[in-house]
């Protein structure tokens, strides 16, 4: 012990004298192993992450744990990011979550096969006769992966039964930008911002330009965002200005960078922004910047993210592994915040089957019961009926909503919202969400120039 404190003075004088400063945090007396792993995450934090964090790195004894003091934005991943991900890929279409028996589907294509014979909230338990319980969930997801063509065997439990699903994984599209003209009007809808998206957002510019469009409407609803430059990119198609557009702030050092921009010929056409309650961070700041400079932004109230992120490559984990992690704050052309959202000019809330919940296969129901997955499985009886429903709620007026829809449809004629009945009705559900007719919010923005 003596020698230990010897060692421990000799080395704060040598500092002191060195003009060093010294991380008392750092500073173990052998009873605990500084795990390296931990310690260049926590360096790459303390230097860099937009707080700081409260911890004594000492006490912490995981990477979980010391990520527990951070925002849900900060993590570490070694796959590739959906932002990462080119306008194809390899799959089956469906978005998976943790699962003590397997995985849970969360959401699929619905331009895929997968639409056809998977259900949001199957839990698929089995892959190639190989059991997932027990497995960890990058175990898990690689089973699901392959080449094109390679085929995958499914257990799903659905209604806590057990059914088989065979399928070959395809090419899944998962392109970032989508655009047509409609009657005279230019639409271009932006589902998430990677490297590439800004040059493919200026191609369908010009095509639509060459097309001698009368508006222009850019819809980043549902949109989480992606690369902030890739935003600033598409945004210097529309601006005329020699002063920044954007900002970004170091918290850490209190330094603002400015993103210039580049005078050009302004449009002649009026420009309109569709967002709603899920566009966030790089969609807001497409909405907020074209706001400020008087272009129209309709639908609903966004979601306020005003933090970007950065990633880093890991040097002492295994190859390929990166930490992202929140840097700092963007502000708009002012300096102000959408912290609280962006406040459309025109407001709209999406109606209709587009503002529901996907109706999620859980279990069967019976009279009596109130459960908030009922509220989906009402909207859709209730398009096809006169009875008035109370939401959550099965009661009588609900169990004559699904006798109507049993006899009409040729179901059994339980009166439960039973298996056949609920599978019948979310096939019903996807055909309604394929057909633009039904999206309200859409049309009428494209009404409004």
């Amino acid at each position: 012990m003596i020698k230990r404190l010897t060692s421990l003075i000799l080395l704060l004088l040598t500092s002191l004298l060195a003009g060093c400063e010294v991380d008392f945090n750092v500073i173990s007396f052998g009873k605990r192993n500084r795990d390296p792993q931990i310690m260049e995450v926590y360096e790459l934090l303390d230097k860099h992450y937009y707080e700081n964090l409260p911890v004594d790195i000492s006490k912490v004894r995981s990477i979980d744990e010391l990520l527990s003091f951070t925002d849900n934005y900060t993590y570490i991943y070694s796959n590739i990011r959906s932002i990462d991900i080119g306008d194809k890929y390899v799959g089956l279409g469906i978005t998976i979550q943790e699962h003590k028996d397997g995985l849970f589907i969360s959401a699929i294509n619905v331009l895929t096969e997968s639409d056809n014979y998977l259900y949001v909230g199957d839990i698929i338990t089995s892959v190639n006769e190989t059991n997932l319980a027990g497995l960890k969930f990058d175990e898990k997801t690689n089973l699901l992966k392959g080449k094109e063509g390679d085929e995958k065997r499914l257990l799903v439990s659905r209604f806590s039964e057990e059914v088989s699903v065979t399928l070959n994984l395809f090419e899944v599209p998962y392109e970032s930008i989508s655009y047509y003209k409609k009657g005279d009007y230019g639409y271009i809808k932006i589902l998430r911002f990677t490297t590439e998206t800004d040059e493919q957002f200026k191609d369908a510019l010009t095509d639509l330009e060459s097309q001698n469009i009368s508006g222009l409407l850019i819809d980043v609803r549902d949109n989480g965002g992606g690369y902030l430059t890739s935003a600033v990119n598409i945004l210097r198609e529309f601006i005329n200005d020699t002063e920044p557009i954007l900002y970004t702030y170091y918290p850490k050092i209190n330094y603002y960078e400015s993103y210039e921009n580049t005078p050009i010929e302004e449009k002649t056409y009026p420009i309109a922004v569709l967002v709603n309650g899920n566009s966030a961070s790089a969609s807001e700041v497409i909405a907020g910047t074209m706001q400020k400079y008087g272009h129209k932004v309709i639908g609903s109230i966004t979601y306020g993210k005003d933090l970007f992120q950065i990633s880093v490559k890991l040097k002492k984990f295994p190859e390929g592994t990166y930490l992202s992690f929140t840097q700092g704050y963007w502000l708009l052309k002012d300096k102000s915040s959408v912290r609280k959202g962006v406040v459309p000019d025109i407001y709209y809330p999406q109606v209709g089957v587009l503002s529901i919940n996907y109706p999620v296969v859980y279990k069967e129901f019976d009279k009596g019961e109130s459960h908030p997955l009922l509220n989906s499985f009402q909207y859709l009886l209730s398009r096809m009926s006169a009875h008035i429903y109370e939401p959550g709620l099965f009661d009588d007026n609900l169990e004559e909503m699904i006798l109507e829809y049993q006899i009409n449809n040729g179901l059994t004629e339980t009166k439960r919202l039973d298996k056949e009945t609920q599978l019948h009705l979310i096939d019903y559900y996807r055909s309604l969400i394929k057909d633009e007719v039904n999206d309200y919010q859409l049309n009428f923005a494209l009404e409004s120039f």
